[in-house]
């Protein structure tokens, strides 16, 4: 379980070709995340319900990407169980079947997905860890309901669907999760692994530093920022 702290930037290492910055330690170990978004890419290309644990993305940290680092690196990269629950603003939620592109979406009522535990080595945060590594936010994530522009909503009511898409946690933390872009290319937030707020949207922290409940469709491309538990 994570502690709650008041935010203070953490120590900044170098690990493999990129710069990572400490956001938690323990027993020997801390958890890192890269200063920057390191690239930009979809959670998933196949438009189909998915959670994490089988995402495309997931795939490509713990494959591709984890051989940008060295033998003696690797060897440092601590496996960890990381927990996949659903989206806490969300215990039903609307899931769009066809899109029309003019608001009149065709909708139907389902249940949320809960991903199962995952055991990685490199992933990205989920919408617990980052309202609480950050600065917290935690209160938040009981705001159910709460748009950027403040009305409160019905989450599970279909007629709110494209409302409740934009439900956002903004607070004096949104400073601390922006973060530069190695991409070069303006205003991208970065991926989290929690589901949003229907199968086919992903959350994720907009470029503004504000954390995206709803999510959005998750081939769309963003930011990657990468996370990892590492031996000192």
């Amino acid at each position: 379980m994570i502690k709650k702290a008041v935010y203070k930037k953490g120590e900044v290492i170098k690990f493999g070709p990129y710069e990572w910055q400490t956001l938690e330690r323990k027993e020997g170990s801390a958890l890192i995340i890269t200063t920057a978004i390191i690239e930009a890419g979809p959670f998933h290309t196949t438009k189909k319900a998915v959670a994490w644990e089988d995402c495309e993305l997931r795939k490509f940290l713990n494959g591709k990407f984890m051989e940008k680092f060295s033998a003696a690196e690797k060897a440092r990269i601590i496996e960890v169980t990381n927990q996949n629950s659903g989206n806490p603003w969300y215990k039903t939620r609307a899931i769009v079947t066809k899109q029309s592109g003019d608001g009149t979406d065709e909708v139907k009522t389902g249940k949320p997905i809960t991903g199962n535990p995952t055991k990685d080595k490199i992933f990205v945060l989920s919408i617990d860890e980052v309202c609480s590594l950050f600065g917290d936010s935690t209160a938040r994530l009981k705001n159910k309901g709460f748009t950027q522009d403040g009305p409160r909503l019905k989450p599970d009511d279909p007629k709110n669907l494209s409302l409740s898409f934009f439900t956002m946690i903004n607070d004096d933390n949104d400073k601390n999760r922006i973060a530069d872009n190695l991409t070069k290319k303006k205003s991208i937030g970065w991926w989290l692994r929690t589901s949003g707020e229907e199968a086919i949207r992903t959350a994720l922290v907009t470029a503004k530093g504000g954390i995206w409940v709803g999510g959005t469709p998750f081939w769309n491309t963003l930011g990657i920022r990468p996370a990892m538990w590492v031996k000192l």
